[in-house]
């Protein structure tokens, strides 16, 4: 039992407990990190990141102390931050610029793309009422060649007529006249001697 019942040395160790404020370490030297290009504010906020959050003024006074005991000042590093501050500022205000130009684009984008549409849906109803026009002649045209002659309606001819016109539509020269009919002719007479006598007596068939 005493066996199971020992705990291993790895049990031990496998959860580090949080280190305190107290325990922090301590920045670089002020000449170290100066050869490195200097302590600032990145540094500072990567050490604040490190360290324990449920008692702000005890990491605040250690940090200062901490800071203070290589020579960093606070003011500069509070001058520092403000500086930073006033980047980021601009960065998000830089962003946000081009969001809203981006945005605006879009926008003047999906006007036109919908206005292209609503153009493409007007056409489109033309269309379809041009295409039920021509469906609907086309249906009364196949209709009409299944339907006879209107009922008591001589059909029409659909060729010329080869039947004689009427006598009174016959034309001489121009003139409608109509045919010379025996009846209407004067009977014949046989012409006499008197007649050609009387005929040479009158004064406008005298040769001169």
């Amino acid at each position: 039992m005493s066996l199971f019942g020992r705990k291993r040395p790895e049990d031990e160790s496998a959860a580090p407990a949080k280190p305190e404020a107290s325990e922090v370490a301590p920045p670089p030297s002020a000449s170290t990190e100066k050869k490195k290009g200097g302590y600032g504010i990145d540094q500072v906020v990567a050490l604040m990141r490190r360290l324990p959050a449920d008692n702000i003024e005890l990491v605040v006074r250690v940090l200062k102390e901490t800071l203070e005991s290589v020579t960093i000042p606070l003011p500069g590093l509070i001058k520092e931050a403000e500086k930073r501050d006033a980047d980021l500022t601009q960065g998000i205000a830089d962003h946000k610029k081009a969001i809203s130009t981006l945005e605006a684009e879009l926008a003047a984008k999906k006007k036109q793309i919908e206005d292209d549409i609503a153009a493409k849906q007007k056409a489109i109803g033309q269309l379809e009422a041009d295409q039920k026009e021509i469906l609907l002649v086309k249906d009364r045209l196949n209709l009409g060649l299944k339907l006879g002659p209107i009922p008591g309606r001589a059909p029409e001819p659909r060729g010329p007529s080869t039947a004689a016109p009427p006598a009174s539509e016959i034309k001489v020269r121009g003139e409608s006249k109509a045919p010379t009919d025996a009846a209407t002719l004067p009977a014949f007479r046989p012409v006499s001697t008197a007649d050609l006598a009387a005929a040479d007596a009158k004064p406008e068939n005298k040769i001169s």
